[in-house]
């Protein structure tokens, strides 16, 4: 039996356990806020119009840096696809920091760009590659729940020259309150 115990120490030092994750790790929690903004356009075509804006954003930012630790992994890219999505996501990584030399969207859902997250257990699979060639692949768990319900005090805003459709001024808005902190 010790003679077992042994075999099966020296194997998993030899293959070796990375920790491949997000920065903010395995549990995320969405923000839910909301406000009101009043838009002045000034110009040619004067207009007053009032928003209500609500955001349901990832905690922490919609974007997030894929961290690898307790291994060195000799790669020079990453992919990252959520099972279940035809979506595959690429960026450069950095064999010694363990770290992506860019974020991936998590959250974001626009007509150009899908998000890796979804709310609930998210199995996100894993390859890493080196000038082309698969050096490691696998996946980990991230799960989305709901957090908190922030709302922002009411507000106003002046445009001079052009008047913003509701999704812009509402993203100024949540940008100027610093999203209801």
């Amino acid at each position: 039996m010790k003679q077992l115990l042994i075999i099966f120490n020296f194997f998993f030092v030899i293959t070796g356990y990375a920790t491949v994750e997000f920065h903010r790790g395995s549990l995320m929690k969405t923000d839910k806020i909301q406000g009101e903004v009043t838009i002045h356009c000034r110009g040619e075509q004067s207009s007053l119009n009032t928003y209500t804006c609500k955001s349901n954003d990832l905690a922490g930012g919609n974007y997030g840096q894929i961290i690898v630790k307790d291994e060195i992994i000799e790669a020079d890219w990453l992919q990252l696809q959520r099972e279940g999505s035809q979506e595959i996501k690429g960026t450069r990584f950095d064999a010694r920091t363990g770290k992506t030399k860019r974020s991936f969207n998590l959250w974001i859902k626009t007509v150009l760009q899908e998000p890796l997250l979804k709310f609930g257990k998210n199995k996100i699979l894993y390859t890493f590659s080196k000038r082309r060639k698969v050096v490691k692949k696998g996946f980990f768990f991230v799960q989305v729940e709901n957090g908190d319900f922030r709302q922002c005090r009411n507000s106003s805003a002046t445009y001079y020259d052009t008047c913003p459709n509701i999704y812009t001024a509402c993203d100024d808005y949540f940008y100027r309150q610093n999203y209801c902190e």
